[in-house]
């Protein structure tokens, strides 16, 4: 059940021009979190902008192996977003969390993978837990240019991934799905992948592995207004039922295979 609470901001890293990752102190919400799970965050009580803004869960902060808070991934693009950005060490922070249906993780299957952009969030908090269940994975994390790519944060936080970028200035040059094509063996048993990103990144890394028989799951962005569902402004339909599902309470996580992309 989600709740509200004032979080304090412990830090705040500035990324590149518009992305910025922050911690907050909020033991309640980090207790009850999963990876895939969001959070609706205000930059302030005022009521301009009037809706809160949604954010992935990037990761679990412990501290004597309690989880004590949690780290977030923003790109600083409206209103919202930059009065969170404009925040600083020791302000409090209204949120309300944590939401949404989380990716049922296995250590016995091997995971790749899939980010674009801000989307390695969840995919950095799945990792997060896969070690501490001794779970294997790998990472492909792409971007338009290097600037895009955020591996010192997955260095601070002891992850690897292997970048991609469609500049060429940083890994392999080309787009992350060109990446999963390569990277899925040729026994896929045992394999899952996850994916979020961009649109159009999901619907082809949902048809990849379609193609070889891989299980895909998604962490569907969609612009969200309340978190429960009553907006309908986070909506998309399957290809099985003719209506449309709620990304906050009936994702952000589902099975690639099941969603109409094009809908």
């Amino acid at each position: 059940m989600p709740i509200v609470i004032k979080a304090e901001l412990i830090a705040k890293r500035s990324l590149n021009e518009q992305d910025f990752a922050i911690d907050l102190l909020a033991p309640e919400i980090a207790a009850g979190a999963a990876p895939g799970m969001f959070v609706m965050l205000r930059g302030s009580e005022a009521v301009d902008p009037i809706t809160p803004r949604p954010y992935s869960i990037m990761s679990i902060i412990r501290e004597n192996g309690k989880s004590i808070g949690f780290s977030l991934l923003i790109k600083a693009l409206g209103r919202g977003s930059r009065a969170i950005e404009q925040r600083a060490a020791g302000d409090l922070l209204p949120v309300t969390g944590p939401f949404g249906n989380p990716l049922e993780l296995d250590s016995d299957h091997h995971y790749l993978m899939v980010a674009g952009g801000t989307g390695i969030a969840p995919a950095v908090f799945a990792v997060q837990e896969l070690v501490r269940v001794g779970g294997s994975y790998k990472i492909l994390y792409g971007g338009k240019s290097a600037r895009d790519v955020h591996l010192a944060e997955l260095d601070r936080l002891g992850i690897e991934a292997s970048p991609t970028t469609e500049d060429g200035s940083l890994g392999h040059k080309g787009l992350v799905t060109d990446l999963l094509e390569t990277e899925l063996p040729s026994s896929t048993d045992g394999v899952v992948c996850f994916a979020c990103g961009p649109w159009a990144m999901m619907k082809r890394c949902a048809e990849i592995c379609a193609s070889k028989g891989v299980s895909c799951y998604c962490s569907l962005e969609r612009y969200m207004a309340c978190g429960f569902g009553v907006c309908l402004a986070c909506v998309f339909r399957t290809k099985t039922e003719d209506e449309y599902h709620t990304c906050c309470q009936d994702g952000p996580v589902v099975n690639g295979a099941e969603v109409d992309w094009d809908a």
